[in-house]
């Protein structure tokens, strides 16, 4: 009885930490689809100043840290009408990664509501590093098969790099994509693997 119950908790566990870990995934993906159409934005030069907006999304997690201080703050207030432009696209590109990513997980989002302020801040902070990988002429290559849960997908030495005191050699999880620039890895995907 105790080992039917051990065996439970630790599938929900797993459970729990591939929603997780696929929330998190998905986000920096749903990041690299918008970055790259901010990207394609720029070089067809639809920004009045492509070079601003580089500048911004180099440097947005600054301008979500203006943008989230406490309403009486008087920086912020002094802030908010001298950037309000900057604070809005900014606002707009995080609200719809996240809108991308609650479309998929919303129902565990709205189950664990503690989720969304951290969700929020992986994206900004995920927004920055993808920004600087397209900033520097990479791309980024996330799974390269169609994820069925229920499949187990073998560890490529050639495609992955296991992370997180990873043994065996089963996908449990995607943990980062990988990086790619003229066509050569400069990283692989991560990904922790188990027996």
């Amino acid at each position: 009885k105790k080992q039917k119950k051990k065996k439970k908790e630790k599938k929900k566990k797993r459970d729990y930490e591939q929603v997780v870990f696929g929330m998190l995934f998905d986000a920096v993906m749903a990041c690299y689809d918008v970055l790259k159409c901010e990207q394609q934005k720029i070089l067809q030069r639809e920004y009045a100043n492509e070079r601003s907006v580089d500048l911004v999304l180099l440097n947005v997690k600054i301008f979500w840290e203006l943008l989230n201080l406490p309403q009486e703050h008087k920086t912020q207030k002094k802030m908010k009408k001298r950037v309000e432009n900057v604070a809005l696209f900014v606002r707009g590109i995080v609200d719809h990664i996240y809108g991308a990513v609650e479309k998929k997980y919303g129902e565990y989002l709205r189950e664990k509501e503690v989720m969304k302020d951290a969700l929020y801040a992986f994206i900004v902070e995920s927004v920055q590093i993808v920004w600087s990988v397209l900033h520097h002429k990479c791309c980024i290559v996330g799974r390269t098969d169609d994820r069925d849960e229920e499949r187990v997908y073998a560890y490529d030495e050639r495609r992955h790099c296991k992370k997180g005191g990873s043994e065996g050699n089963n996908v449990r999880y995607y943990l980062f994509p990988a990086i790619v620039q003229n066509e050569q890895y400069v990283t692989k995907i991560w990904v922790m693997c188990d027996e």
